[in-house]
């Protein structure tokens, strides 16, 4: 993990091998991956830019229904991510991680604060609070974090990690197919080497680190989803507008062909049509008829009595 001029990895040892280990072989990503998140969720930060801890990450492929491994993580500005760690030691391994993604957006999409807490809890037995506090700096405000939490939820919007150790593999269609979906993904290169009961997990340099993840709103607002102006436009007869230079261009054209209106005098007061519906301000001013008033005839009066030879 990057840390200013040097680089470190991080060591397991299940046996004690009082000799030197060779590790040659890679073994590519596993499941052992997503327990060295959870474990030591600082592991993320070398795919992350800089001034930026991640705080706590917990698996929540069961809670998603995924069949491939699949965690939620929290930095400490409050933005929520969800990593993929497909096992690509089995075949097919990517068969089934942008439906595992997408169904893992769509349970935390609107979740609340306490009940995306809860998640870690479970795991950690601490809160988030807690868990950030410990990785988070001096100038790290609670009442903030809660709110980007739950800003990020609402939104719905969660930068994605898709761990691999294949750069050149299918990895690359995945991630293709998840931008089309409108999903920030990014690869995230790790290789997992074992040998003589240690594990060695370190990051690959192939492609870019240290990515710039999209800001969020300001925390304490959700972005309002923009309306779509197509249809409206398209009834009312107004071209959509969709760059600053098209703009510019069809006021131009609209000077151009605008005709100047001929001076006339007043205009005269226009006539209401039989059958017309009042307007709002009438609807409120006028009153409506009493009871027992027939229709067409004001109410508190009685209708003129018949003359004698009027049947």
């Amino acid at each position: 993990m990057a840390d200013g001029t040097r680089e470190w990895f991080f060591v397991r040892a299940r046996a004690a091998q009082p000799v030197w280990q060779p590790f040659l072989q890679k073994s590519g990503t596993s499941t052992g991956l997503a327990e060295l998140i959870v474990t030591v969720p600082e592991f993320l930060n070398y795919w992350c830019e800089a001034n930026v801890r991640f705080c706590a990450a917990v698996s929540i492929t069961e809670f998603c229904g995924a069949k491939s491994e699949i965690l939620a993580a929290v930095d400490d500005t409050g933005r929520v991510f969800i990593l993929a760690c497909p096992d690509e030691t089995r075949s097919e391994s990517y068969s089934t991680v942008v439906a595992d993604v997408l169904a893992a957006a769509g349970r935390l999409w609107r979740m609340s604060y306490s009940a995306c807490e809860e998640l870690f809890r479970k795991v950690h037995g601490q809160s988030l609070a807690e868990m950030a506090l410990l990785r988070a700096g001096p100038a790290w405000d609670f009442d903030l974090f809660k709110v980007a939490v739950e800003n990020s939820l609402s939104l719905g919007r969660f930068p994605t990690l898709v761990f691999t150790s294949r750069p050149a593999g299918p990895v690359g269609d995945t991630l293709a197919y998840l931008t089309g979906m409108n999903v920030e993904a990014r690869a995230a290169g790790v290789v997992i080497e074992e040998k003589g009961g240690i594990q060695v997990a370190a990051p690959l340099s192939f492609g870019a680190t240290g990515y710039t993840w999209a800001a969020l709103s300001t925390p304490g607002t959700v972005r309002p989803q923009p309306e779509s102006t197509g249809a409206v436009s398209a009834g009312r007869g107004v071209t959509p507008v969709s760059t600053e230079q098209d703009a510019g261009r069809l006021s131009s054209e609209r000077k151009d062909t605008a005709v100047e209106a001929p001076e006339t005098g007043p205009v005269p007061k226009q006539e209401i049509p039989m059958g017309a519906m009042p307007t709002t301000p009438a609807k409120h001013v006028a009153k409506p008829p009493g009871p027992g008033t027939k229709p067409g005839v004001m109410s508190g009066r009685r209708p003129p009595p018949k003359k004698e030879n009027q049947k």
